[in-house]
């Protein structure tokens, strides 16, 4: 059974905007404090019971997360995000514990940076688990903070340096959180303290919009509305966006005036429409005090009860997942979406990869506008000369194309589609997908047509995301029909191995969902494989003793383990999750 969310203090955002400590102290002043933070933990470390060395960094559950200020203040950490491009710097958002809600990067190196340090969503970093870092001792000493190199304690940050600030409750000076800005030495950047004084100015100007009445009633309204589904939800006011959750971010600025656009056109029911890169979605509009404020909710688009000759295609559903690898996953693809190259997006099979392509749930009998998917398995049904035929069509009149399981293409067909897609003027338009079990493979095929390659976790390693996916399932089986499993239910399905992963699930739910219309679903209403332990296969137990030996090999450093095994921390982290290993 899964633990309720954790909570801390109640922040009441709607009643109190968020102002930032951004005062300075003296340089020398702040080398001293910096100075004696250091000395003091390496003088307590013992009393606290720390180790000597700090190998890796450890991360909560995705169910310890309070998003309530990631949620709040994610529009503008994304708009500062972008300022970052290209300089190698990343960007946190932690709450009042240390634990981090969300990273941005600065492009491929900020990232590895993040990576290399051990900085994913939910890792640890007060004081009291890691020492001295630009995240914990921002926390401990309430004051903007920047910690270089060796005045990190754990030798994880040695080569890091790190510049954070604190937020702050205005009224009961609660300590929310923290931002943090964090690079490599070598990347020599001497500006990281104006930056971070521009981020927390640019972010107390976000929270002072909440300042005004209708502002208050929207934010108020928009963090009751976003904890109870994964419809898209965006707040606006006259100067622009204000507020979306994640479901909304798969819109791009273009949608987003649009949206904004209609919702000034809405009828007195709230009702609009809107025409975005994802389709014709349908708007419900509710107004607040103030020029332009409002609360927009996207809904799958309907159909006029009577007189309606044609029904009009709703549009297609947001991907559900919040647990850090499929998020890091949507981050990557979300990066080289502006890259002049095509994407590889490769997995096992049904594990999502049509869809992570799409940015949206792939449903074959809703097709998008301007996006064409040609299944190069239909090679053999329509012979060499119709299959080129149609992907060249494809290329010349989609805006996009998707060519899915180029796996199954023989050497020579697909040395010749990679000379028609490198010829192709804008080969950023087109993504293949893969089932690959091996990454060498995929590897190899991503160089081969020069693509970016997008690994996607199964879902054994999603286990977080199989109650939202049920839900998903369930409601596009039967709608209204209420049927979810219970906390027993959901710890057999996490514990599955999920070999069909997406489709394998889909199917247990129509299954169950066809024998019970509403209700809790326990344990023993699904099938007898969930609970029966599965012994793991050659392949599983081959991983599990490679990874074993990694570990011993690198005395439980996860990072270095890594290097051993050639693959991404990352992936270390999901393989020791799914085999159940400790370092």
């Amino acid at each position: 059974m899964t633990s309720p969310r954790t909570r801390p203090a109640q922040i009441d955002f709607a009643k109190e905007a968020v102002l930032f400590d951004t005062a300075q102290p003296a340089r020398s002043a702040a080398v001293a404090a910096r100075q004696y933070i250091v000395d003091s933990w390496v003088r307590s470390k013992s009393a606290l019971g720390m180790p000597d060395r700090i190998t890796s960094v450890p991360v909560v559950a995705e169910e310890e997360l309070d998003d309530t200020l990631l949620d709040v203040l994610h529009t503008p950490m994304t708009s500062f995000a972008r300022s970052l491009d290209g300089t190698g710097v990343g960007l946190l958002l932690a709450d009042a514990h240390g634990r981090i809600l969300e990273r941005w990067a600065g492009g491929s190196t900020g990232m590895k940076h993040l990576d290399r340090v051990g900085t994913v969503r939910g890792s640890v970093l007060s004081e009291s688990v890691v020492g001295t870092n630009g995240v914990g001792t921002v926390l401990a000493t309430r004051r903007p903070t920047q910690i270089v190199t060796n005045e990190h304690f754990s030798e994880l940050y040695r080569a890091a340096i790190c510049t954070g600030a604190p937020i702050f409750h205005p009224v009961t000076q609660e300590l929310l959180g923290a931002v943090t800005l964090s690079c490599d030495t070598e990347q020599q950047t001497q500006l990281l303290q104006a930056l971070i004084q521009t981020l927390t100015m640019n972010l107390e100007h976000h929270m002072l919009t909440f300042e005004q009445p209708g502002t208050r009633l929207l934010l108020d309204k928009f963090l009751r509305m976003s904890r109870q589904g994964e419809s898209p939800l965006l707040g606006f006011d006259s100067a622009g966006l204000l507020v979306q959750n994640a479901s909304a971010a798969r819109f791009s600025p273009e949608d987003l005036l649009a949206i904004q656009q209609a919702a000034a056109t809405a009828d007195a029911r709230g009702h609009s429409h809107s025409d975005t890169s994802a389709g014709r979605i349908k708007l419900l509009v509710e107004q607040f005090p103030g020029a332009g404020t409002v609360l927009v909710r996207v809904t799958p688009d309907t159909p006029p009860r009577a007189f309606a000759r044609h029904t009009p295609t709703p549009p297609a559903l947001p991907l559900i997942g919040k647990s850090p690898g499929w998020r890091e996953t949507l981050q990557l693809v979300s990066r080289t979406r502006t890259s002049s190259r095509p994407l590889l997006i490769s997995g096992e099979a049904a594990s999502g990869k049509t869809s992570l392509a799409l940015g949206v749930a792939y449903d074959p009998v809703r097709p998008l506008p301007n996006v064409a998917i040609f299944e190069a398995a239909a090679l053999p049904v329509l012979g060499m000369h119709r299959w080129f035929e149609r992907l060249e069509h494809h290329l010349s009149t989609h805006q996009r194309v998707i060519l899915r399981n180029i796996d199954a293409l023989e050497n020579t067909t697909l040395e010749t589609v990679r000379s028609l897609i490198s010829s192709h003027a804008q080969a950023s338009r087109i993504a293949l997908t893969a089932t690959v079990q091996s990454p060498g493979a995929a590897e190899a095929l991503a160089l081969n047509f020069g693509a970016h390659l997008i690994p996607v976790p199964p879902l054994r390693t999603r286990e977080n995301d199989i109650a939202a996916l049920w839900e998903r399932f369930a409601d596009a089986e039967l709608p209204g029909s209420h049927v979810r499993p219970s906390s027993d239910a959901l710890t057999v399905m996490r514990r599955h191995s999920w070999p069909g992963n997406l489709r394998e699930l889909q199917t247990v739910v129509a299954d169950v969902v066809a024998r019970k219309r509403f209700g809790i679903v326990e344990p023993e209403e699904l099938p007898v494989c969930f609970r029966t332990p599965r012994s793991a296969g050659l392949i599983e137990q081959a991983e599990a003793e490679a990874i074993k030996r990694a570990l011993h090999q690198a005395g439980g450093n996860r990072v270095r383990a890594a290097e051993i095994l050639g693959i991404s921390r990352a992936t270390v982290y999901r393989k020791m999750k799914s085999y159940r290993l400790s370092s």
